[in-house]
């Protein structure tokens, strides 16, 4: 399902650029008609579309023309692969990513364009580390961002904005989640599929009075100890 809101948006994109590819076509058969009126108005513009050249080029943008991208599409899956924790959870994810990409290759891709997939190792604890592995993403120009959690997301979130393709996080963090309330054009090609953390404790008292009536738990008392640890993650549930 993580997989299936991203390839929704790849296809998004996708039908926007053929669109923006027809109308550039005929904006180009336009624009060569009116070269032949005058040579005033052929330098004109000559020099406009240099700008627009130009512009193309360095502007940060999540679709890429046919001329400058290879015909495959790329994912870029940050995962914590060899630190001693998150290790379990983004193998569960990219494991899920690539099951799901190799069932849709085997289908044609997506529009007729084959997935791959750019994975970079990072330590999601770490804000550099983070950075790190989006600023890496970006460098592939990837066209789309699948990342399982971070325990430092905005950092992440922030260096995305440079290479605006569709960012999809499994996180859940109040602190992104209200950076993107103050800042929503900003962090407009972020998606968050999970809620965040305060949403989790209100709905604790509901499952243990269901598993209470069920008779599937058998409370000795009423008393709820409860764990805390010294993490932000942590400390914003209580």
């Amino acid at each position: 399902m993580f997989l299936n809101y991203l390839l929704y948006l790849l296809i998004f994109f996708e039908k926007i650029y053929q669109k923006r590819r027809v109308k550039m076509k005929n904006k180009k058969i336009k624009n060569n008609r009116k070269l032949r009126s005058s040579r005033r108005k052929a330098v004109k513009t000559i020099g406009k579309a240099a700008m627009l050249v130009g512009a193309a080029n360095f502007l940060p943008m999540p679709w890429v023309r046919k001329v400058d991208a290879a015909d495959y599409m790329l994912i870029g899956v940050p995962s914590s692969l060899s630190t001693p924790y998150g290790v379990a959870d983004d193998q569960d994810h990219l494991n899920g990513t690539i099951m799901a990409i190799e069932a849709i290759n085997a289908k044609g891709g997506v529009q007729g364009r084959e997935l791959r997939t750019f994975v970079p190792d990072y330590d999601k604890l770490s804000a550099e580390s983070t950075q790190a592995s989006i600023a890496a993403c970006i460098d592939k120009k990837v066209h789309a961002y699948s990342n399982a959690f971070t325990f430092a997301p905005i950092p992440g979130m922030d260096t995305s904005t440079k290479w605006k393709a569709p960012y999809l996080q499994g996180n859940t963090q109040r602190l992104a989640t209200e950076e993107f309330k103050r800042h929503p054009k900003k962090y407009s090609h972020v998606l968050q599929t999970d809620p965040s953390e305060v949403n989790y404790g209100w709905t604790v008292p509901m499952w243990l009075t269901a598993m209470k009536k069920t008779g599937t738990w058998k409370p000795v008392n009423n008393k709820v100890h409860i764990i805390s640890e010294q993490t932000g993650y942590n400390k914003a549930l209580f």
